[in-house]
């Protein structure tokens, strides 16, 4: 039984991991990936950090909008100025989850104690 358990380590260890064949998408195609009006930071190769809503892409480069001292403002930007490109998550924050999560079960636990008293 050690025998077998050995030999498998050994097969395991030895067996060549699969490379990687996909490359990382390019700037470009993040940008394409990304909704126009979706909320999104960008990493500038100048150092800057902008973040604010997707605009309109064309094949050189996209527009994002963002505000600036109370107003609206908006920058055009090429491809090749930028560093990375994420969208930024706009889902329900851990706060709301817990509260909407325990008038469920409140609400459960309700609708159980009615029923248990309509049956008794």
């Amino acid at each position: 039984m050690k025998l077998l358990s050995v030999l498998l380590c050994l097969a395991l260890a030895t067996t060549p991991m699969p490379a990687q064949t996909e490359a990382a998408p390019t700037i470009q195609e993040r940008v394409l990936s990304i909704g126009v009006g979706s909320p999104v930071e960008v990493r500038l190769k100048d150092k800057r950090k902008l973040r604010g809503r997707m605009g309109a892409a064309t094949e050189r480069g996209f527009s994002i909008q963002y505000a600036q001292g109370g107003q609206a403002a908006g920058e055009n930007l090429a491809f090749t100025d930028v560093r990375s490109i994420k969208e930024l998550d706009t889902g329900m924050s851990l706060a709301t989850k817990i509260v909407l999560g325990s008038i469920a079960a409140a609400g459960a636990f309700v609708f159980i104690v009615l029923a248990i008293y309509a049956r008794g």
